[in-house]
């Protein structure tokens, strides 16, 4: 048998990121709220950084802003041409970077409405407290239910399979063999979970949980158990001639019947789950001035600086060696931390002064008036990378005069009318629902039919994409629009 040793070698290309352009990525991806508490909590971890005062008027390139003495990297005493520098300077590693790990993390937000002071701040966020959860109100009916300490265990793990929309979700057997315990004891824990609030819970399908909520409310009429037990899909497909011929009772009856099972829930657990609302807060107001639109603080913005006295403190022959390097390296992560803020904040206020020109007739007039826009456009326009668009506009927000958009409401592919005006997709989708909201409920619009009314409006849209259109803003398809009264 040959024992050998033997010894390869291999080229390969890797692209890694320095702790510098990860902090720039994540800052850049961050929005306004979320960047808020990230600053906080580096005021809060290094000694020389200061918060500038929202009252204080900082030149770019203030000495107290970077450190003074040090080589700055751009003229201080022309702002434009200094952020121009910066963002040529971040498109040497912006370009198709990964995105770091953290950059989608979500820190709690808040929209606390006016200025962007620390007390504001801290009291939005101390205020914050956790829902009650479906499950945690479901053990705590349990816990004051007459159940012995078997019936208890059982009971936690019936609730544990239970969905934030109500539903138990794993068979009684399954949960039979986790408790060893028999399918009938099961069954009978669960009946009682059943029986808690809200009315439906512990249901395995729709059928059963509205069934569980009429019987709740002594609910006698058998027509209304007939139509959950027969009917639910053909109420789904809107199919109501069918079902009142099959049940032989009248359109209008029919009706009333639906009318009292449109009160039941058919998701239970939603009216209690929590809701997972996201508060949210503009990067920036755009505001007319004159005859244009152009782009201002928001208030929320916040400025950090590195105070003189640091400096100072460096040039002090009695500081320790120690000392002087613990100084040193908080006034480094404190000017890659400010250099970073400054790329993100002229990044995103240039796409925002963009949007600003070229949606001036959408803050006139509204959305029949959108431009078409893509992020290529903009990333050509600013000699940007397009993913570095894309990166800046990640859950960020406006605040116009038209009111509060996402960034990425102003950016849509586009059509040409018949004149050769170009027509934003969103502009479309707007007509679509503007003649299905005007349609003949009882003789609903067909797509192909909406299509040939646009394209009498100059807009040539094809079936297909007026179908795509109408399922992206949930209007749903002709039969199930169609009015039988």
């Amino acid at each position: 048998m040959d024992h050998s040793f033997s010894q390869s070698q291999s080229l390969r290309q890797e692209q890694t990121l320095s702790a510098r352009q990860l902090q720039s990525l994540e800052l850049l991806h961050a929005p306004i709220l979320e960047l808020q508490e990230r600053l906080s909590q580096e005021l809060a971890a290094n000694p020389v950084l200061e918060e500038v005062p929202s009252d204080t008027d900082l030149q770019v390139g203030d000495p107290l802003s970077v450190g003074a003495g040090e080589e700055e990297p751009h003229d201080a005493g022309d702002e434009s041409l200094a952020s121009e520098q910066l963002v040529r300077e971040a498109e040497n590693w912006h370009d198709e970077l990964p995105l770091p790990a953290g950059a989608f993390s979500g820190a709690g937000e808040g929209d606390g409405g006016g200025g962007a002071d620390a007390s504001d701040r801290d009291f939005f966020f101390d205020s914050l407290t956790g829902e009650t959860t479906l499950q945690e109100l479901l053990l705590d009916e349990l816990r004051l239910s007459n159940v012995d300490e078997r019936q208890h265990r059982i009971g936690e793990l019936v609730i544990g399979s239970i969905d934030d929309s109500g539903y138990l979700r794993t068979h009684p057997a399954d949960i039979a063999m986790a408790a060893d315990a028999s399918l009938e004891e099961v069954e009978q824990v669960v009946r009682l979970i059943q029986s808690f609030d809200p009315p439906g819970v512990g249901a395995f399908t729709p059928g059963e949980c509205l069934r569980l909520q009429l019987e709740r409310r002594g609910e006698k009429d058998p027509r209304l158990f007939e139509l959950i037990d027969r009917y639910l899909d053909d109420i789904g497909n809107n199919r109501l001639p069918q079902i009142a011929r099959a049940m032989k009772i009248s359109l209008p009856e029919l009706e009333r019947l639906l009318e009292k099972l449109r009160t039941l829930h058919p998701y239970p657990g939603s009216v209690l789950s929590p809701s997972g609302a996201v508060f949210v807060a503009p990067e920036l107001e755009i505001v007319r001035e004159g005859e244009r639109y152009v782009v201002k603080p928001s208030g929320r913005s916040m400025r950090l600086r590195i105070p003189e006295r640091y400096w100072k403190m460096l040039e002090d022959p009695a500081l320790s060696a120690a000392d002087r390097a613990y100084i040193r390296d908080k006034i480094a992560a404190a000017r890659e931390l400010i250099r970073a803020l400054e790329m993100r904040e002229s990044t995103i206020r240039r796409i925002a002064a963009v949007i600003a020109d070229e949606q001036h007739d959408f803050f006139e007039k509204g959305v029949a008036f959108l431009h078409p826009m893509t992020m290529r456009d903009v990333a050509e326009k600013l000699s940007l990378h397009e993913t570095t668009v894309s990166r800046a506009i990640a859950g960020k927000y406006l605040q116009t005069p038209r009111g509060f958009f996402e960034f990425r409401y102003f950016f849509s592919s586009g059509f040409h009318a018949a004149d050769g005006t170009a027509v934003s997709s969103r502009s479309v989708q707007e007509a679509i629902r503007h003649l299905i909201d005007g349609e003949d409920a009882r003789k609903p619009l067909s797509d192909e039919k909406i299509s040939q009314l646009l394209r009498k409006e100059g807009l040539e849209v094809a079936r297909r994409t007026v179908a795509k259109y109408r399922e992206e803003m949930r209007i749903p398809p002709t039969p199930l629009r169609r009015s039988h009264h």
